[in-house]
């Protein structure tokens, strides 16, 4: 039997029109630090987190996310060549650094997924300074879906023949539309290196109906291949 680790992606996707198809962004796109005008008394930089505290990118302004970004793709780390599968998940607010007894600046954590060797990339920058505080590569280490990869979970999906039917035939049931459905990713890993799934991105797919997920098929998303395979219950 295999063992695995499941955790849902971050966030909860909206209603999907079937057939819509996302093409991932590059990461090769960054604005040039210069370019940025940072308000350092923004909130942001005064509002405190409890200790170990990794919030969701999208509580980080977009501006300060986006510096802390370029901060980090200025590094040889993320200097990949442009076919290298490498894609952006997020900025969290780390912790503060204390300068003195009454000044601090905000410390941000630029966080990567590396497709080749299953890694998280992960730098630790000051913003302020544009100092790179710490940054390291750590293959294996958990890592939550970009909204990039979640959108290729959905065009996935729904180019899928098996998933279209199954979603078509809870759509007749039920009377719903296709307003009503939604797409939601559980991140599968294992720890056995001899399991097809282990150093991969894997995903099952959660499809949602309103309010109710279905049950059948199960829908996993290999997203290391792009590929899509189903399973049905016995006798089905």
């Amino acid at each position: 039997m295999r063992s695995v680790v499941s955790y849902l992606c971050f966030g909860v996707l909206p209603a999907l029109a079937l057939g819509a198809c996302v093409s991932p962004s590059s990461t090769q796109d960054a604005v040039a630090v210069s370019s940025y005008e940072v308000d350092f008394n923004h909130p942001a930089f005064n509002d405190p987190r409890p200790d170990g505290f990794e919030g969701a990118s999208e509580t980080v302004p977009p501006i300060i996310a986006q510096r802390a970004r370029d901060i980090a793709e200025r590094s040889a780390l993320l200097r990949t060549p442009l076919d290298a599968r490498v894609v952006y998940v997020g900025t969290d607010f780390l912790s503060h650094k204390m300068l003195d007894e009454k000044l601090s600046r905000a410390i941000y954590r630029v966080l990567f997924y590396r497709y080749s060797d299953d890694a998280a990339l992960i730098t630790d920058v000051d913003i302020e300074s544009g100092e790179i505080l710490e940054q390291g590569a750590y293959p294996g280490r958990p890592v939550r879906l970009s909204e990039e990869e979640m959108e290729e979970v959905r065009a996935l999906v729904l180019e899928n023949r098996e998933a279209q039917t199954a979603i078509g035939e809870a759509l007749s049931a039920s009377g719903l539309s296709r307003e009503d459905v939604a797409i939601e990713g559980l991140i599968v890993r294992t720890r056995d290196a001899k399991d097809p799934f282990h150093g991969r991105r894997i995903v099952r797919a959660l499809i949602r109906i309103d309010r109710d997920y279905l049950h059948e098929p199960l829908v996993i998303v290999d997203l290391t291949a792009r590929e899509v395979s189903i399973e049905r219950a016995r006798g089905r």
